[in-house]
């Protein structure tokens, strides 16, 4: 037991850098799950907060999922932040990424 205490010990102390300063920042320009969750783990390999075998497993998952015929979610769409659209618009229903729009 002491012995798995100390083994997760990274991970809860890593936890709040972990949650906070990186999956608060991390983006991807791919845009399929399975390929951001991928780079998602290297990436958290490459900084130390899980281990390489866990990239390995990872992969193995989607590409189980994959050969079962699994239907991820459609494409991730990009959303931008610090935008504001001001002025008069008539075409809202063209813009479903649109998060608010302010008029005058």
């Amino acid at each position: 037991m002491l012995g798995d205490i100390q083994a997760e010990h990274d991970l809860y102390f890593k936890t709040g850098a972990l949650l906070v300063d990186f999956l608060h920042s991390w983006s991807s320009p791919l845009t399929t799950l399975p390929a951001c969750m991928e780079a998602l783990w290297i990436d958290l390999y490459e900084l130390g907060y899980i281990e390489e075998k866990d990239v390995h497993l990872v992969q193995l998952w989607l590409h189980a999922l994959l050969e079962v015929g699994y239907d991820f979610p459609r494409p991730i769409l990009r959303r931008y932040d610090n935008v504001v659209l001001m002025g008069n618009f008539n075409f809202l229903s063209e813009h479903t990424n649109v998060l608010m729009w302010q008029t005058s």
